[in-house]
């Protein structure tokens, strides 16, 4: 029991190191691993994020836009990419993505449903064949 004690004690000490050290010489925080990992594995981690912890590490939004599921926001990074945090309706975080672009239609157009990859380049191979290849 005491072992236990221990051990999460000691994790919570390393989360509270990773989540609060850092930024370079500027005083910036950097972004941390952390920010394309889905809602899911956050909420496995026991790490749920809310709207005031992006303006904590990120500052104010350059563009807000709410929903009936919820919001997003966008912050125009100094490196030139974009961070999009996308929020639920009781303001937790679902996702937050960094994109060096902001992705076009033509960009999901070039997907195939039903295969590992895009159009273009003839490796696709589809699901449902290589499944029914192996039987």
């Amino acid at each position: 029991m005491r072992r236990r004690a221990l051990r999460a004690v000691m994790g919570l000490a390393v989360l509270f190191c990773l989540l609060t050290l850092g930024g370079n010489e500027d005083g910036n925080r950097e972004l941390r691993t952390y920010r394309n990992t889905p809602q899911t594995f956050r909420i496995a981690m026991s790490v749920a994020y809310t709207k005031d912890h992006s303006y904590d590490r990120f500052g104010s939004p350059d563009v807000v836009r709410e929903g009936e599921d919820g919001m997003y926001e966008i912050r125009y990074i100094s490196d030139g990419s974009r961070l999009i945090t996308l929020y639920d309706t009781t303001g937790r975080i679902v996702d937050e993505w960094r994109l060096k672009r902001l992705l076009e239609r033509r960009d999901f157009c070039a997907i195939i449903p039903g295969t590992h990859g895009v159009s273009g380049g003839g490796k696709n191979r589809s699901v449902l064949a290589s499944n029914s290849n192996s039987s």
